[in-house]
């Protein structure tokens, strides 16, 4: 297994055994957990800010819009704001 393959199985488990998950995201999760292109789709990359903002599917994972997502881009433009004042 390569080094990228890794990463997505370790931010996957990451965020499964995370505790700011609510159950029905851990459901979510384990739901997947026999799926190894499903997980890797997720967790193998950030959610990016593109021209159009934050786009994308609406699920848990790192490559996803969720509650943590959200949360992570707005510390990250509130930090830029701060640095501005």
């Amino acid at each position: 297994m390569s080094n990228a393959n890794k990463k997505y199985l370790s931010e996957y488990n990451k965020w499964l055994n995370s505790s700011a998950l609510s159950k029905e995201e851990r459901d979510e999760l384990i739901s997947i957990s026999d799926n190894e292109a499903e997980k890797e789709e997720r967790f193998s990359q950030s959610l990016t800010f593109g021209t159009a903002g934050l786009r994308a599917i609406m699920r848990t994972g790192l490559n996803a819009l969720n509650r943590h997502t959200v949360a992570h881009a707005t510390q990250a433009i509130a930090k830029v704001l701060k640095s501005l004042s």
